[in-house]
């Protein structure tokens, strides 16, 4: 109403106070979704008339109904207020949930109008508005706690729907891909190791983002990344390895492989991304790579004693030879057990 009247009478609108108005209004709408509250809501004529006309047919419940007009609410509070960052996070919390709600995430009026490709865009626009210079940013981040778990959240979701989503849905995919080359890398230095954990990820697509925005990083802070990137290069290049030169020199240490969250080792894609990720650091920073290099090898030098090395290494040595031992005799066992030109006193004899 603030807005109608302010237009009808040729006053510019109060841009700030509409746009909490419509936040509010989003608010109180999804706050209660009793059933009493949704027909005080679409008989008051609060829900747009397209929602309310869906629901009289029947090809929509009124909780549906209620949640579309809040969306419509964020929707127009972010054509109002582009420049406020909270806006986008409303609206992307929005979409998001409603992907989930709807579980495959593609909206009734087509794939283009995807929420969870709606969800990505807003969260997006929230990052690179949170990390620019508008005053709406600036008094934003005068509480850098809070702002700075926003971003996290939001960081979060992103990664999320990309490894969960990115792959399978097309219009999801066209949204991830060319945001993703340009997304400020400050929000993302925060999750770095779940950024490691998805570079094995199965789908081409997804290691591959996950990757260019690891190598991204790496430029952007080398002084961070520099130092996870070569342990886990240098831990997936030695993975498998039994037994090395015993010479001393970085290419004689023994690094056990690094397992990932299940458990077990990374998979050779993971490996080459890593391998990429280091060829581009060395490009860039080339001295840096390689002291950090010289610091990794000499902490394992001196973390670990060669008679610690040898043991471990005749331990895996002597287990490996057991067990080839044992899966030989029962390899020779049941030979035996099947020679039946041998009677039961001569097996017996035989198997001792």
């Amino acid at each position: 109403k603030h807005t109608a009247k302010s237009g009808a009478s040729g006053r510019r609108p109060d841009v700030s106070l509409a746009t909490k108005a419509l936040l509010r209004l989003a608010d109180w709408i999804l706050a209660d979704k009793s059933l009493a509250f949704v027909d005080r809501l679409v008989d008051g004529g609060v829900v747009d008339a397209k929602y309310s006309g869906a629901v009289t047919a029947g090809t929509m419940s009124m909780q549906a109904a209620v949640a579309q007009q809040a969306g419509a609410y964020l929707r127009t509070a972010a054509d109002i207020s582009p420049g406020m960052p909270k806006v986008w996070l409303r609206l992307a919390a929005w979409a998001y949930q409603e992907g989930v709600s709807r579980n495959t995430g593609v909206a009734s009026c087509g794939e283009a109008q995807s929420p969870f490709a709606l969800a990505a865009r807003c969260y997006f626009e929230y990052l690179r508005l949170g990390d620019g210079g508008s005053p709406p940013a600036r008094a934003e981040r005068a509480c850098t706690s809070s702002v700075s778990q926003r971003k996290t959240a939001a960081v979060l979701r992103l990664l999320r729907l990309l490894v969960k989503h990115g792959d399978e849905m097309p219009a999801l995919r066209a949204v991830l891909a060319p945001f993703f080359v340009k997304t400020p890398p400050t929000p993302w230095l925060v999750i770095v190791p779940q950024l490691f954990a998805r570079l094995g990820h199965p789908a081409p697509m997804v290691r591959e983002t996950v990757r260019a925005l690891i190598e991204r990083l790496a430029l952007a802070a080398p002084h961070t990344l520099a130092y996870p990137v070569l342990v886990a290069t240098a831990r997936h290049h030695n993975n498998g390895a039994r037994l090395e030169s015993a010479g001393p020199g970085p290419q004689a240490e023994m690094v056990p492989p690094a397992p990932n969250q299940q458990g077990q080792a990374p998979p050779a894609s993971a490996g080459t991304a890593l391998l990429s990720i280091r060829s581009s650091l060395l490009s860039a920073k080339g001295p840096m790579v390689l002291r950090v290099e010289m610091l990794l090898h000499e902490l394992r030098r001196i973390t670990t004693l060669w008679e610690e090395r040898w043991h471990g290494m005749l331990q895996t040595l002597s287990g490996s030879a057991l067990s080839s031992c044992a899966r030989a005799l029962r390899a020779e066992g049941r030979r035996v057990l099947a020679d039946e030109s041998l009677s039961f006193d001569a097996k017996q004899a035989l198997l001792g």
